[in-house]
């Protein structure tokens, strides 16, 4: 889930593709921001960057 958030997917598209309801993503989101002690969304994702979620799962797509 927090590689498609990283890839920029919103919650709703990330549901869709994970067969969850949007509310299920946010949850989720929620409590890795609480765990992670980042602030906001747009940190989450820097921290997904910084681990290699995004690039990874995006070269898996070509």
């Amino acid at each position: 889930m927090l590689a498609l958030l990283a890839q920029g997917n919103t919650a709703k598209q990330c549901a869709e593709k994970l067969f969850l309801s949007p509310r299920t993503i946010e949850s989720h989101k929620y409590r890795m921001l609480d765990i992670l002690e980042l602030d906001n969304h747009t940190e989450l994702v820097r921290f997904a960057m910084r681990n290699g979620l995004g690039l990874e799962s995006q070269s898996k797509r070509v």
